[in-house]
Order: C-alpha cells, then structure tokens, then sequence
C-alpha cells in the first residue's frame, strides 16, 4: 500500500513503505508532483493502492504530468495535463478518503490512458478558475437588461462585446446564456441555449456601470432576480478521462465544477460510474462546463448506476460512435476522413477490427 501524507501545498512527503517507513520529499513541493512521483513508485514496486488522506490541496497545472491525446467532442487536442496521468497500469487503485482537490488552470483531475482494472474513488474535484460565471438580474426589459456580477466574476474585455481573458491568458468568446431560478437551480421554462432570444456571442453591444453588466436590445428579456449563467465557448478540460482502458471504475466521486465534461470514456471497454454527483457547490447553479458523462466508441459493458447529475451545461448522458467518409479505394485500402471536427485525430481503427461499410 501507498500512503500520500502531508497536505501543504508547499511540502508534501511521501511514505512509500508500511515496513520501512522510508520518506521522499517531493523537489518541486508541490502536491501535483508528488502525486506523479507516487504513480512511479507504485509502478517500480507493483503496489496496487494509493491512499491520499483526507484534506484539501491545490494543484497547479504547472506542476503536473502530461499526456498528448485527442479527445473526443471537446475540439482542443494534443497536450493535456493532469494531476493523475495514469498510463499503462494493469491494476490500481486511488482512494482519495474524501479529500477535495482544486485544480488551478485548464487541466484534467486523472487521465487513464492504455490501462487496465482501474479504479478511482472518494473525492472531490473544483475548478475554481473556470470562465463560466454567474449574475443576478437586477433589471429587465427588452431596452435593457442588467445583471450584477459581484466582485469575483471573470474578466471581462470591455469591447462592447462577450469576449474576456481566461487563466490560460486566451480571449475566450461566450457562445450562450442560460437562465435560472435561484431558489430551484433549475433553467427556466421554454428557452433554448440562447436564453435573450439570440445568439449572445458579439450581438451586443455590452457596457458596464461598476460590476453590472449592462446588455441593450434583449428580445426575450429575463425574470428579475433570477440568475443568469454564461457560457463559454472552449472544452479545454475534463475532470476524468478513459481512454483506450479496460474495466475502468469511477466511484463516490463529486464533481462541482470542470472545465469540459465531468467523466468521458473513448474506446474503452467495460466503465462503471457509481456513486458519483455531479453537481453545483453553493449559490452556483451550474457544475460541469458540458456533459455530465460521455462515451464514445465504447465496447463491454458500460454500468450508471446510484449517481446524480445535475446542473451540467450539457447532455447529463451521451453514447455515440465515430464515423468517417470513405474517399478513395485503391489498392486493397481506404482512405477516410472525419466528418465531425471534435473527433478529429482519435485512432478510432485498430489492427483486426471488422468495419461495417
């Protein structure tokens, strides 16, 4: 067994032997990297549990390992960071004995890639930097609209239009709002995504008296005290990812905030999500950034049971394949392309698979 003790963000130890009680002191002192120097020493020894005790840490995206990956569905491939990058395993367990992990930056809680009978559990995962944010309305008519921010929202570029910074320094663009009712977090009745009655991003002209933002011309002008959530455009990150993983189990965990999909498996065989919330933590009304949970070209038996999803800004369940178009025939092969621009990349053909055409 192999214990993760200390919970400053500044020094973190690791016991890895019940026996010998030896201690190495992670270099760079940082949670993340004594969580990836823990995955080492379980793979040298052959130990197949690591407990992290109870307590709350910040983990920085700086300090993480990487994996390159195309995932599907969310448009933004290759590098990929993690506070968990579990690769290559036959066998493992991490049980996070409740503890709550806030990641810093656009990055994942635990990539599983190439990997088999993994299972993760007791834990929750925020992402308290995320670019979804919230306000309250405070007036509405089709004129004007204006919805007071507070003091911790985003920053906004006051351009005139939906555009502002993210961690990562990127412009990021909304793409919609969603309204809700406070007291039920639950959006209101009879609106699509685009919840003015037209696409939010770069069709209004936008200002701001203080901390309230003021929108003009709203055709469909929201209820007075109600809240308003805006949504950005970029899937960047998910709290877990699967991929190509067998017998891949996710178990007691809560996701209260992610910066794309809470639990995504691709060409995984057999995952189970049991147990697990996706949900908002106090006054906010949303959770994941997109789909509460996703599989994608998935074989086995994929097992969803004994879990809340709510709040997502997406599908709370999704199952699909993915497709290509056949361009050429010649000389005994194919070539194909990708038709949908989010599966871009993903090595969805194996050696001694069977196509249906």
């Amino acid at each position: 067994m192999i214990f993760l003790v200390g919970c400053a963000k500044i020094y973190v130890k690791l016991l890895l032997s019940e026996d010998n009680m030896k201690l190495l002191t992670s270099p760079f002192g940082s949670v993340g990297h004594a969580l990836a120097k823990t995955l080492e020493a379980a793979r040298a020894s052959g130990d197949n549990y690591i407990e992290i005790p109870y307590g709350e840490y910040d983990i920085y995206k700086e300090d993480c390992a990487h994996a390159i990956l195309c995932v599907s569905n969310h448009g933004h491939n290759g590098y990929k960071s993690a506070a968990l990058v579990i690769e290559d395993f036959d066998g493992l367990t991490v049980d996070g004995n409740g503890s709550v992990f806030n990641l810093r930056g656009c990055m994942d809680f635990a990539i599983v890639n190439n990997s088999k009978n993994i299972t993760i559990k007791n834990l929750t995962v925020k992402c308290p930097d995320i670019c979804n944010f919230q306000g309250k309305v405070i007036e509405s008519t089709p004129e004007m609209v204006k919805v007071d921010l507070g003091e911790n929202h985003p920053k906004l570029y006051r351009y005139g239009y939906a555009l502002f910074e993210d961690i990562e320094h990127e412009k990021v663009p909304f793409t919609r709002t969603l309204e809700y009712d406070p007291a039920t977090k639950k959006i209101r009745r009879g609106l699509g995504d685009d919840n003015f009655g037209k696409p939010f991003f770069n069709s209004f002209n936008l200002k701001f008296e203080g901390e309230v933002l003021c929108i003009p011309n709203v055709p469909v002008p929201p209820v007075v005290g109600n809240v308003i959530v805006f949504c950005i455009s970029r899937r960047i990150g998910q709290a877990f990812l699967a991929a190509k993983s067998e017998n891949v189990t996710f178990e007691n965990i809560t996701v209260n905030t992610c910066w794309g999909m809470a639990f995504i498996a691709q060409k995984c065989t057999t995952v189970t999500i049991r147990g697990c919330k996706v949900t908002p933590e106090g006054e906010n009304c949303w959770s994941a950034g997109q789909d509460a949970s996703h599989f994608v070209n998935c074989r086995g038996k994929v097992t969803i049971e004994d879990n809340l999803f709510e709040n997502q800004l997406d599908d709370a369940v999704n199952f699909h394949g993915i497709y290509t178009q056949i361009k050429k025939i010649a000389d005994n092969k194919l070539l194909v392309s990708y038709k949908h621009w989010q599966t871009v990349g993903i090595d969805i053909y194996s050696k001694g698979d069977r196509i249906q055409m």
